[in-house]
């Protein structure tokens, strides 16, 4: 069963109208357009999340071999296209410390 986020949705679509009503001076003249303005807002969110995401899972793909003597010897940017827009990655070649 996947996990809900239902908490979390709600804390972030009260920290985002909060912010919405706080900073957007001409809220009620660009009440017609706020859906462009909330949507441009959730696809840069969507692609600070991927972009964070695919950080932690490359640290934790790494960080067994790094155990096992295995050091960064490079690290070749990568493209990954999202739903949200392309990222770029670095995506680390590793070498066997005992191989040197």
């Amino acid at each position: 069963m996947s996990p809900t986020y239902d908490d979390i949705l709600i804390q972030a679509t009260d920290l985002l109208v909060h912010a919405l009503l706080e900073r957007e001076d001409d809220l009620p003249e660009q009440a017609i357009h706020l859906d462009t303005r909330v949507q441009g807002l959730l696809q840069d969110l969507g692609l600070r999340v991927m972009q964070a995401l695919f950080q932690a899972l490359v640290i934790g793909i790494v960080a067994p071999f790094k155990v096992r003597g295995f050091t960064p010897d490079a690290r070749k940017p990568i493209t990954v296209d999202t739903l949200f827009g392309a990222l770029r990655i670095d995506s680390p070649y590793l070498r066997n410390g005992r191989d040197s």
